[in-house]
C-alpha cells in the first residue's frame, strides 16, 4: 500500500449562479478517480488518504452564495495532509521519498490571465469569478515549500479566456522561510489555454458519462503503456497516451480538444510498485571533523542529519548517489558516494 500517497479529489457539476449551465459529468469524474486512487491495483492509497470535495445530488441552496463545494474545503483538505506528512517526516525524514500529492478537479474553468488553469467553485456567479482554485499557483508552492516529493495534477475543465478576471488566488498555506525545489511535479490539463474541454452530450447517460479527458486518464492509468525499463505506467508514457486518446475520443467536435500536460524529465511512476531496495551504508569522518552533517541524494533532497561527534553513521539507503554535506562550519570538499546493488563501507 501507498501510505505516504494523499490525494484531494474536486469534482463540481452544479452552478446555480449561471443558471442551465450545470455539468454532467464533473462529480462522477471525480468519485472514479478517487476509486482509482483507493484501489488495490491502482494507486493504492489507504482510505484516510483520500478526501472527495463533492455535493451530493440531494443538496438544495436557497441562494448561489450557499452552493458548495466552496474554495475552503479544498485548502483545509490539503492542508490537513500537509501536516499528516510534515509530522511523519519529523521522525521519519529517509521517507520523503516515497510521499506523493494527488489533486484532481474537474468542474468549469477559465484560463485566468496570470495563470494556467483556474476551477471555479460551485458559489461562483457573474461578476464573482475569482474565488477558485488556480492549480498551477498551488503547483509553485508545493515545488517551493512543500514536503511532498512528488505532485501530481490533473484537470479536467476549460481553459477559456476570462476577460476581467481577477488575479489568482494565492495558497493560504505559510511560506517558507528557505524556498527551493525540491519536488517533482506531473501537470495534465483537459485543454490547451484559451480552449473549451467537452464531455458527452447524451442526457440519458449523465450519471455513467465521464469527460473524455477523465476517460483518458483512467484508461492510461489502468492499462495505457507501460516503460519497458521502469515496468509500469510513467508520467512520460501516460502524457503521450491521454493526449492521443483525448483527440481521437473528441474528433469532430469544435473547436478540437487537445490535452495538456507538463511532464517532469525524471518520470514518476503508478499504481502499486515495489520500493526501492535498501542497503546499508555506514559512512566514516575525518578524525578532525566533528560538525553536524545532512545527506543529499543527487537530485539535492535532504535525506537526515547526524552529528559526526557521535562516531560513524550507520543508514539505510536506496541505490543512487549521496553527498554528505556540513551543517555548520567550512565545507572539508566533495563528500561523496554512490550505492549500488550492495553495502558499502564510505571513508570521508
Amino acid at each position: 500500500m501507498n501510505d505516504l500517497h494523499f490525494g484531494v479529489c474536486v469534482g463540481i457539476d452544479r452552478y446555480p449562479g449561471f443558471p442551465g449551465r450545470d455539468l454532467g459529468s464533473a462529480r462522477g469524474d471525480a468519485e472514479s478517480f478517487a476509486g482509482w486512487l483507493l484501489a488495490p491495483d491502482g494507486g493504492g492509497l489507504p482510505p484516510d488518504n483520500v478526501a472527495l470535495v463533492t455535493a451530493s445530488p440531494e443538496e438544495i441552496w436557497r441562494q448561489a452564495g450557499d452552493a458548495r463545494p466552496q474554495y475552503r474545503e479544498i485548502y483545509r483538505g490539503l492542508h490537513g495532509f500537509n501536516k499528516r506528512l510534515r509530522s511523519y517526516l519529523d521522525a521519519q525524514p529517509a521517507d520523503r521519498s516515497r510521499s506523493r500529492l494527488y489533486i484532481y478537479a474537474a468542474g468549469h474553468g477559465i484560463g485566468p490571465p496570470d495563470g494556467e488553469c483556474a476551477l471555479l467553485m460551485a458559489d461562483a456567479e457573474e461578476g464573482l469569478i475569482g474565488d477558485n482554485l488556480e492549480l498551477s499557483v498551488y503547483r509553485e508552492w508545493y515545488l517551493t515549500c512543500g514536503d511532498f516529493a512528488e505532485l501530481v495534477i490533473f484537470a479536467d475543465c476549460c481553459r477559456e479566456l476570462a476577460p476581467g478576471a481577477p488575479p489568482a488566488n494565492r495558497p493560504p498555506f505559510d511560506l517558507c522561510t528557505n524556498p527551493q525545489t525540491r519536488t517533482t511535479a506531473f501537470t495534465g490539463y483537459a485543454t490547451r489555454m484559451g480552449d473549451p474541454a467537452w464531455e458527452p452530450g447524451d442526457m440519458g447517460e449523465r450519471d455513467r458519462a465521464r469527460g473524455y479527458f477523465t476517460r483518458a486518464v483512467l484508461r492510461g492509468l489502468r492499462g495505457g503503456p507501460v516503460d519497458p525499463a521502469l515496468g509500469a505506467v510513467t508520467s512520460t508514457t501516460l502524457a503521450q497516451y491521454v493526449e492521443q486518446a483525448v483527440a481521437q475520443l473528441t474528433r469532430g467536435l469544435f473547436p478540437p480538444q487537445r490535452a495538456e500536460t507538463i511532464a517532469p524529465e525524471n518520470p514518476i511512476l503508478f499504481g502499486m510498485t515495489a520500493p526501492p531496495a535498501s542497503h546499508h551504508a555506514r559512512i566514516r569522518f575525518p578524525k578532525a571533523f566533528t560538525g553536524r552533517v545532512a545527506l543529499q541524494t543527487g537530485r539535492s533532497e535532504e535525506v537526515a542529519r547526524w552529528q559526526a561527534a557521535d562516531g560513524p553513521w550507520s543508514i539505510e539507503l536506496p541505490d543512487g548517489y549521496y553527498a554528505v554535506v556540513p551543517v555548520d562550519g567550512p565545507d572539508p570538499g566533495d563528500w561523496l558516494f554512490k550505492v549500488v546493488g550492495d553495502d558499502v563501507d564510505v571513508e570521508l
